[in-house]
C-alpha cells in the first residue's frame, strides 16, 4: 500500500513522532542484536519512502514515474557509536544537507540533499540524477572522511524510515551546484565511441597536425586534497603566508582561489577548520564572504596536474585563467584606463598598480606566446577591455575605508582654522563666516564624489599675497592616496576639452591665479559649473561619452577684484592672512573625510524620511543674500555702470514735461554706441550687461514698435565735463575720510 507526501515536513513527522515506524526500529535493534539475519526478516516490512521520483501510485517502474522531485538520498553505513556522532555533527553543518537521520541498524546515516536542473540543461531526468548524485557522493566523501554505499545508487529507490529524534532537517538547504563544466565532463564521459566503420571520416575531417587527445589532457574534477596543496604554492608565489598581521588576506586569497577551482565552500570549511581557525577564528566568516560574493567565477579555472598538457591553442577561460594567475586588472571608473599589479613576487615588473600601456600590454602577449599559447593580440585587448577588469572608483573606495566619526569632534572647522581670515566688517568676511561656509564647500565636494545627482556648485577661492600656501593647501587637500585627482589649471580657457574632462577624471580642480573671466569664457565656467554632466567624445573613442560632474572647484588669486557680475552666489572668495603649512603639519586626513561623509549621510537619510535638517552642504537663500553682500567687495570695476552714468541721468516719468527734448528712448545698441568710445570696451560691454545696468541703476523701461529700449535723459557735453572737475564737495568728502 502507498500514500503521497503532501510536504516536506511530513517526512520529519515520519521520523521524530510516528509510534509504528519507532515499534519497528526498536524491535529491528533488539533483533539485531541476536543476529542480522533475524533483523532482516523484519526489515522487508518497515515503511520506506520514494526520495527522488513521484509515482503515480499504479507501479514502481519508469513507466509509472510522473517526475522528479529534486532530492536524492546518499548511504554511509558500517559506524561505530562514537564514529556516527562525529560524522553526523559534520554532515550537519553542510549548507546542503535537508535531513539527516541514523538508519534502523543504528550504524549508518541516510542523507537526504537538493538538486537543481541548470538553464538550457538538455540532460534526461535519470542522467541529471546520475550527475547530481556522483557530485554530492564526491562532496560528502570529502568532508566526512567516509565513503557512501556506492551500490545504493537506484533513481526509483526506497528510502527506509528510522525512528530518530535527535534528526536534523534543513528543508531549505542550498541545492548542489552543477555548473556548464559537470554537464559537459558528464556528457563527454558517456558519448559512445565512434563506429569502426566512422574511423576514415574521422581522418578526414581531423585538422593538419592535430589529433586525438592525451588521456591525460581530459581535467576531472579537482578535489580539495588535490588543489590545496597548488593553492598554498600559490600563496607563496603572491608573496603571502598565513602569520600575524595577514591572516585575513591569506585567508581571502586562498578561498577566493578555490572558488575559481570550483571546490565547494564546505569542502573549504572543513580545510579552514583544521588548518586556519586555531589561529584565525574569523576564517569561516571570510570564506562565507568570499563564495557569496563569487558565484559569478565559480569554477572558472581547470586544474591541471603536472602530466597533463596545457592546451596549445588555449580558450578565452583558459587565457583569464593564465592572467589571473599572474596578474591583477582594474578598470579605473575615474580615469576609464586599465590598470594592473603583478601578484608574482618574484621578479615583479609592477609592484604598484600601474596604466597598462601599449608597451606593458605588448610584454604579456610576447610572454604568452613564448610560453608557447598561440594567443592573438586582438583576443588578448577583447578580454581585458571586458568585464573581465573589474570596476574601481578609487574615491567610494577610500570612503568605504575609514572608520566612523566620533560625532562630536569638530575636524573640518579645525582643517578651516588652518587659514586665517581678514576681517572686514558689513561683508559677512570674518573667520566664523569662513568656518561655516567651508563646511558646506568641503562637505559638498565629498557627497558628489558618491551621489551622481549631487554638484558642488561652489567654488572656494583664495586671496592673498604669493608665498602663503594658498595653492600647496588644496593641493594637499587630498589625501596621499587621492592625490593623483587632483589637478592645478592655469590655462583659464574654461570652454577646452580637456578642461570639461577634468570634471570627470579628477576630483579637485584648482584654478592657479584666477582672474576676472569676461566673456563667452564667463558664460561657460558659469553652466560648467552646475553640469551633471558633458557630452565629450574622447580621444581614440569613436562615439561621445555622457561624463559624469564629480570635481569641484577651488581657486587661488592675488588680486581682490575678481568677480565680474553681480549673479555670484556660485563664487565663495576669501582674503587670507595666513595658512598653517600642510607640509609641515600634515592633516588629519581619515578623520576629516570620515566626519564630512557622516554629515553628508545625515542630510540624505532625514531628507529621506521627510525630516528637517538642521545644517545642509548646500547655501541655502538666506546664505545666498549674504554671499551677495560678501561678494560686493571681490567685485570688479562695472566699465558699462560708469559709462552709463558718465552720460546718462535716470529721470523721473511723473515730471516727464520738465525735461521737455532732453527725455529721450534709446536703445540698448544705441547706449552701447555711445558709452563705448574704446573699440576695447566692446569687448568686456554686451548688450544684455548694459541691459542689467540700465534696470540695476532705475532707468525706466519703455517698449515701441522696433522692440524694447529706455527712457533716459542724455548729457551733454558740458555737463560731462562739469562732472569731470574738482568741487568743494570732494575736499570735504576727502577730509571726512581722512579723519
Amino acid at each position: 500500500m502507498s500514500c503521497p507526501i503532501n510536504d516536506l515536513p511530513q517526512i520529519e513527522s515520519y521520523i521524530t513522532q510516528d509510534t509504528s515506524i519507532k515499534g519497528f526500529t526498536v524491535a529491528y535493534r533488539k533483533r539485531l542484536a541476536i543476529g542480522k539475519k533475524c533483523a532482516d526478516e523484519l526489515k522487508a516490512l518497515t515503511p520506506g519512502i520514494s526520495i527522488a521520483v513521484e509515482f503515480d501510485g499504479k507501479g514502481r517502474e519508469i513507466d509509472n514515474i510522473k517526475g522528479a522531485t529534486g532530492l536524492g538520498l546518499i548511504d554511509i553505513d558500517g559506524l561505530d557509536e562514537q564514529e556516527l556522532e562525529a560524522v553526523f555533527s559534520k554532515a550537519s553543518l553542510a549548507s546542503y544537507s535537508c535531513c539527516i537521520y541514523r538508519t534502523i541498524s543504528g550504524h549508518g546515516l541516510r542523507i537526504f540533499f537538493k538538486y537543481k536542473r541548470p538553464d538550457d540543461c538538455k540532460l534526461s531526468m535519470i542522467d541529471l540524477y546520475e550527475l547530481s548524485l556522483n557530485k554530492a557522493i564526491n562532496f560528502y566523501e570529502m568532508l566526512l572522511g567516509k565513503e557512501a554505499d556506492r551500490k545504493c545508487t537506484d533513481f526509483t529507490r526506497l528510502s527506509g524510515l528510522a525512528h530518530d529524534e535527535k534528526a536534523f532537517f534543513n528543508w531549505d538547504a542550498a541545492p548542489i551546484c552543477i555548473s556548464d563544466g559537470d554537464i559537459h565532463n558528464f556528457e563527454l564521459k558517456n558519448t559512445k565511441p565512434t563506429p569502426p566503420h566512422d574511423a576514415a571520416a574521422v581522418k578526414r575531417t581531423r585538422k593538419p597536425g592535430g589529433g586525438r587527445k592525451k588521456a591525460s589532457s581530459i581535467c576531472q574534477k579537482p578535489t580539495m586534497a588535490l588543489v590545496a596543496p597548488h593553492v598554498e604554492n600559490l600563496m607563496k608565489q603572491w608573496g603571502l603566508a598565513f602569520e600575524s598581521g595577514s591572516h585575513n588576506d591569506y585567508v581571502n586569497r586562498f578561498a577566493w582561489t578555490c572558488n575559481l577551482y570550483g571546490i565547494q565552500k564546505e569542502e573549504v570549511i572543513v580545510y579552514a577548520q583544521e588548518h586556519f581557525c586555531g589561529d584565525y577564528a574569523p576564517a569561516i566568516s571570510v570564506i562565507n564572504s568570499c563564495y557569496k560574493h563569487g558565484t559569478s567565477r565559480f569554477g572558472s579555472w581547470t586544474f591541471y596536474t603536472k602530466d597533463q598538457d596545457l592546451p596549445a591553442r588555449p580558450t578565452i577561460r583558459f587565457i583569464k585563467q593564465w592572467l589571473l594567475s599572474r596578474l591583477e586588472f582594474r578598470r579605473n571608473k575615474m580615469t576609464s584606463k586599465i590598470e594592473i599589479r603583478n601578484l608574482l613576487v618574484e621578479n615583479a615588473k609592477y609592484k604598484k598598480w600601474t596604466n597598462l600601456e601599449d608597451t606593458i600590454k605588448n610584454s604579456i602577449w610576447v610572454e604568452m606566446n613564448e610560453s608557447n599559447m598561440d594567443v592573438s593580440m586582438k583576443k588578448l585587448e577583447a578580454i581585458i577591455d571586458s568585464d573581465f577588469s573589474m570596476d574601481f572608483d578609487p574615491l567610494e573606495e577610500y570612503l568605504k575605508g575609514l572608520a566612523p566619526w566620533d560625532g562630536e569632534h569638530d575636524y573640518i572647522g579645525e582643517l578651516a582654522d588652518r587659514i586665517t581670515i581678514e576681517e572686514l566688517p558689513g561683508y559677512f568676511h570674518d573667520q566664523e563666516q569662513f568656518r561655516y561656509f567651508f563646511k558646506k564647500w568641503f562637505v559638498g565636494m565629498v557627497v558628489g564624489w558618491v551621489n551622481p545627482t549631487v554638484i558642488n556648485q561652489t567654488i572656494l577661492i583664495l586671496v592673498g599675497k604669493g608665498g602663503i600656501y594658498k595653492t600647496t593647501f588644496f593641493n594637499y587637500l587630498l589625501p596621499p592616496v587621492l592625490r593623483a585627482y587632483f589637478l592645478n589649471d592655469s590655462s583659464a580657457n574654461y570652454m577646452d576639452k580637456d578642461f570639461l574632462e577634468a570634471f570627470f577624471s579628477m576630483a579637485l580642480i584648482c584654478l592657479d591665479e584666477l582672474e576676472a573671466i569676461f566673456g563667452k569664457n564667463l558664460s561657460a565656467f558659469k553652466s560648467n559649473m552646475t553640469k551633471q554632466k558633458f557630452s565629450i567624445r574622447r580621444p581614440y573613442d569613436k562615439y561621445r561619452s555622457e561624463l559624469r560632474h564629480r570635481s569641484s572647484l577651488a581657486a587661488t588669486s592675488n588680486s581682490i577684484q575678481i568677480i565680474p557680475d553681480e549673479e555670484n552666489r556660485r563664487y565663495s572668495p576669501w582674503q587670507v592672512k595666513c595658512i598653517v603649512s600642510p607640509i609641515e603639519n600634515p592633516l588629519e586626513y581619515d578623520k576629516i573625510y570620515a566626519q564630512a561623509v557622516a554629515l553628508g549621510q545625515k542630510v540624505v537619510e532625514n531628507r529621506k524620511k521627510g525630516l528637517k535638517n538642521d545644517w545642509v552642504y548646500w547655501l541655502t537663500n538666506e546664505d545666498i543674500e549674504k554671499m551677495k553682500v560678501h561678494n560686493r567687495y571681490f567685485m570688479v570695476v562695472n566699465l558699462s555702470e560708469e559709462q552709463v552714468k558718465r552720460f546718462y541721468t535716470v529721470p523721473d516719468i511723473k515730471k516727464a514735461e520738465q525735461y521737455g527734448t532732453r527725455l529721450k528712448f534709446r536703445y540698448n545698441a544705441e547706449i552701447m554706441e555711445r558709452i563705448c568710445t574704446n573699440p576695447a570696451m566692446r569687448q568686456n560691454i554686451t548688450s544684455q550687461s548694459i541691459g542689467y545696468t540700465m534696470s540695476r541703476l532705475g532707468f525706466p523701461k519703455a517698449h515701441r514698435s522696433k522692440g524694447n529700449g529706455w527712457w533716459v535723459i542724455e548729457k551733454e557735453g558740458a555737463e560731462i565735463n562739469t562732472d569731470a572737475l574738482f568741487s568743494m564737495a570732494d575736499a570735504r568728502s576727502k577730509e571726512e575720510d581722512r579723519k
